[in-house]
């Protein structure tokens, strides 16, 4: 990882609300989520009620932490657990062999020639 943020705090967007950022996501996550780069830059913490969520937005970031050492970062069981009745088990409540395996069974879609594809459909809709 790039040794701007490898032994620094992670910036964290404040709040003194119960519900933390809660609120603000709900509205406009995309607009939350481009607020928080604006004032936090490609890594931050925000809280939602009384869990913390980390953004990360950097390429070079997210190879890190998803390919190159996913193995070290896992996410937190519980909220993992407390969510599959709402989202069923898959890429977003799974972590370790099953994510692999989930992972390789998507990829495919995800490829260039595919996303290639997709790209007129996007931006019609």
């Amino acid at each position: 990882m790039n040794a701007n943020y490898s032994n620094k705090a992670v910036p964290e967007l404040p709040t003194n609300s119960f519900l933390g950022h809660f609120p603000e996501f709900k509205k406009n996550p995309l607009e939350f989520l481009s607020n928080l780069n604006s004032k936090c830059g490609d890594i931050a913490r925000f809280r939602m009620g009384p869990m913390y969520f980390y953004y990360v937005n950097h390429p070079e970031y997210i190879k890190h932490i998803l390919i190159a050492n996913r193995k070290k970062y896992l996410r937190d069981r519980k909220f993992l657990t407390d969510m599959i009745p709402f989202l069923g088990k898959g890429l977003l409540t799974t972590d370790g062999e099953d994510w692999g395996r989930l992972r390789r069974i998507a990829q495919p879609v995800f490829h260039n020639n595919q996303m290639a594809k997709y790209a007129s459909m996007i931006s019609e809709a």
